[in-house]
């Protein structure tokens, strides 16, 4: 819960790995545990499907803020984003 509390970057992260939760319950997975630990620190999410090996997931989910952050031009933002995103903001 505190992460609910941090920042907006922080915010938005604990968003994207709840979606991403979600996503994979509704593909079938399990998820056996949030943050789980790993040798860097803590992960987001340890999944399994049926009896396969634990899968361990990180999410990362860019932002608008950290893409403006880089100081990227809009050339340089637009070409990142691919055709399917490639309009002005």
């Amino acid at each position: 819960m505190s992460r609910l509390t941090d920042d907006r970057r922080a915010l938005f992260a604990v968003l994207a790995e709840g979606r991403t939760g979600r996503f994979l319950v509704g593909l079938g997975f399990r998820i056996l545990a949030w943050e789980p630990p790993s040798p860097t620190g803590l992960g987001d999410l340890l999944v399994q499907w049926g009896n396969a090996t634990p899968v361990f997931v990180e999410v990362k989910a860019p932002d608008k803020e950290g893409e403006w952050a880089k100081e990227l031009s809009l050339d340089e933002l637009l070409a990142r984003k691919g055709p399917w995103q490639a309009r002005a903001p």
